[in-house]
């Protein structure tokens, strides 16, 4: 009996270690295998929203339109009679001006209306204008304007030509000098353009801009012009313009819109001269294409 229990304590010994020893593997860590994962496929970022084109004041834009920028306009004018014996006149000229290339830019006067005292229409012209120098503070440009006849009885279809030089000098973004001089002749001695030369004639025109807001402006006008270069002290005439301006932009289209008042012949040989009064509105829409 004795020996009995002593085979059974035995054997629950052996047990118990055995027992105890599979706890022991079964607490250490079992090595594991690395996991191999599929990449993700990400879906392609979505490029930026364009940043609107930023809205230029008139007096920090260029003196060339940039490529493909389209400007259509439109210049009213009413000049009052001056004496009891005249009449007063409305013209309105229609046309539109191109950037093209680098610093190439077309303007076409296309349809120039006489609405008063009778209807009919005028003159066309067509310039070509070519940017020399750019830069913040000055740019200088030089262009050449064919002037067409509407009536070819006159002496033919081509009336005379402009050779020009303009400028513009910079002080800051609000203030800017407009000065040019313009070689306007007729071909035909017959009278043709602005000034009606008969030969050959100067226009020097210079303008004051001061961008008192983003969208608005002030500006005075004068020069010089003569409507003859072999007679200039006795066709010359020095006129005198007050503008103001509006200018923003309404869904990617510039608009401005520029009334004034003009004296164009304030003073000459004959002295002052504040009868001869003109009253303008010019208008224009710009779009990049």
């Amino acid at each position: 009996m004795l020996e009995l229990q002593k085979k059974l304590v035995a054997l629950a010994t052996g047990l118990a270690l055995a027992a105890s020893t599979g706890v022991s593997h079964a607490q250490e860590p079992v090595p594991q295998q690395p996991v191999t994962q599929q990449p993700v496929m990400q879906e392609p970022a979505a490029p930026p929203p364009a940043a609107p084109k930023p809205f230029l004041a008139f007096t920090a834009r260029r003196m060339v339109l940039p490529e493909r920028t389209l400007l259509p306009y439109s210049h009213l004018l009413v000049a009052p009679a001056s004496t009891p014996q005249g009449s007063t006149s409305i013209g309105l000229n229609i046309g539109m001006m191109y950037g093209f290339g680098s610093g190439w830019m077309l303007d076409a006067v296309f349809a120039p209306l006489k609405l008063a005292s009778a209807f009919s229409y005028g003159n066309p012209e067509l310039a070509l204008t070519r940017e020399i120098i750019r830069s913040k503070p000055f740019e200088l440009s030089v262009s050449t304007r064919a002037l067409f006849r509407s009536n070819i009885a006159d002496g033919g279809p081509l009336g005379g030509f402009e050779l020009g030089v303009p400028m513009f000098f910079r002080l800051g973004e609000r203030f800017r000098l407009d000065v040019a001089a313009y070689l306007p002749f007729s071909v035909s001695q017959r009278p043709i353009g602005a000034l009606g030369v008969t030969r050959a004639g100067l226009r020097a025109p210079m303008a004051f801009y001061y961008q008192v807001h983003p969208n608005f402006l002030v500006a005075l006008g004068t020069g010089l012009n003569a409507r003859e270069l072999s007679d200039v002290s006795g066709t010359f005439s020095v006129p005198v313009s007050f503008n103001v301006g509006f200018n923003t932009n309404i869904n990617g289209f510039w608009l401005d819109v520029f009334p004034y008042v003009a004296l164009p012949a304030f003073y000459s040989q004959a002295g002052v001269n504040m009868k001869a009064v003109a009253i303008g509105l010019f208008v224009d829409v710009a779009r990049r294409l």
